[in-house]
């Protein structure tokens, strides 16, 4: 048989019209990954119909502030090291930083008039939004747009969504611990769950450094930890509740 040539590729097509939409696909599929859970938890737990808005609002403002605040005394306290090999120690350093998060959530929780489910649905979602507003909408909007596609910026997006879960974990926590009634297991368990998931990500760097973890491994930890905390939160905050 006659050998045909294959037909040349208009390269300037693919680069002028197919890499930018797939591009912005990539985009879209990450922004909606990680902004759709709070979404759909705003829309449908009772917030939009409670008028809520506000105290969302109100809880990302809060964000800012504490961070602003953690910057500061990371500055002081904290000293960036400029050896390479102290990793796990500015891993830690950085969690220990991270309590200062929970003051400001205790604080938001103490001035929210509200019950408490509607107080710790109201303060994830204005906390969390905030959140990944100021520490990943940039890195995500650059960083997906790019000409190759890349998982990392998925794993993002899957982070965004356990620190939502997270973030209501810990308001249900702080909300348990300032609870007179509550079982004195109960308060137990509401300290060491906030110690774990302020340093959880410096045990996951451990884990990742001992048993050469890659990243999907890591998020997959990282959502067993995190659904495991929940899910045990989620039963002492129901039994407390049931006792008002």
């Amino acid at each position: 048989g006659v050998l045909r040539k294959a037909p040349r590729v208009n390269r300037s097509f693919l680069s002028v019209y197919v890499a930018p939409s797939m591009t912005l696909f990539h985009l879209g599929n990450c922004l909606v990954l990680a902004y759709a859970p709070y979404f759909i938890l705003y829309k449908y737990s009772g917030l939009s119909e409670n008028n809520a808005f506000w105290r969302c609002v109100k809880a990302g403002g809060a964000y800012f502030v504490t961070q602003l605040c953690k910057l500061f005394i990371m500055a002081v306290l904290f000293p960036v090291s400029e050896d390479i090999n102290q990793t796990v120690t500015d891993e830690l350093m950085q969690c220990t930083a991270d309590l200062f998060d929970f003051v400001g959530i205790y604080l938001c929780l103490s001035r929210v008039l509200a019950k408490g489910e509607m107080k710790i649905t109201a303060l994830a979602v204005g906390w969390g939004t905030a959140e990944i507003i100021g520490t990943r909408l940039i890195p995500l909007w650059i960083g997906a747009r790019g000409t190759e596609f890349d998982w990392q910026y998925i794993q993002e997006s899957f982070g965004a969504n356990v620190n939502l879960v997270n973030h209501m974990t810990v308001a249900a926590l702080l909300w348990i611990w300032s609870r007179n009634d509550a079982k004195k297991l109960h308060l137990l368990s509401a300290v060491v769950f906030l110690g774990l998931l302020s340093y959880k990500s410096a045990l996951l760097h451990i884990l990742e450094i001992a048993f050469h973890l890659n990243a999907w491994m890591l998020v997959t930890c990282d959502i067993a930890v995190s659904s495991t905390i929940a899910l045990c939160t989620l039963n002492f905050y129901q039994q407390t509740a049931n006792k008002l």
